[in-house]
């Protein structure tokens, strides 16, 4: 498994210093693409761990007081 990963990056990088010499210009429009495709990512993360916090069925409820009914004081 260790071999296949390093073949693939190896893979990468040669792919990468190509792209580098034969279109450097795609090289920079690069940078654009990742900062760009930063924001919604990160929001498209933040929102499923807030869908996976809101349906989490081991959380315990937790009890907010109530009026105490044996005094009848409401506050």
């Amino acid at each position: 498994m260790k071999r296949i990963t390093f073949l693939i990056f190896i893979a990468i990088i040669t792919f990468a210093v190509i792209l580098w010499v034969k279109r450097p210009d795609i090289i920079g429009n690069f940078w654009l693409w990742v900062v760009g495709l930063a924001g919604p990512v990160i929001a498209f993360f933040k929102r499923i761990i807030y869908e996976i916090d809101q349906r989490n069925i081991f959380k315990k409820a937790i009890k907010t007081p109530g009026p105490d009914t044996r005094t009848g004081n409401t506050a």
